[in-house]
């Protein structure tokens, strides 16, 4: 029997390509539409173009980076499925 080779994906998560494939194309989809593009622009809004002060306190820092590696995980799995995709074109 042969071992499915596994990919580390941008979560820190090791899944089969497939899976990550997988992935990566439902988050495009979803993200895709209309209303996904505006969703997205909305929650980069609130996380990674939001700039903290040093009032901020160390909870509240260490959630606000956990939105952002979240948002970042789902640009990341766009980028990766638009990249495959221009693969597949050429």
């Amino acid at each position: 029997m042969t071992k499915q080779q596994k990919i580390l994906g941008p979560d820190g998560y090791e899944r089969s390509k497939k899976d990550n494939e997988l992935l990566n194309d439902l988050l495009t989809t979803t993200f895709g539409t209309p209303h996904g593009i505006e969703t997205l622009k909305y929650l980069k809004s609130i996380t990674t173009e939001r700039v903290a002060g040093p009032e901020i306190k160390a909870d509240a820092l260490f959630h606000l980076e956990g939105q952002r590696f979240l948002v970042g995980v789902i640009e990341t799995r766009i980028r990766q499925h638009q990249a495959t995709q221009e693969q597949t074109n050429e």
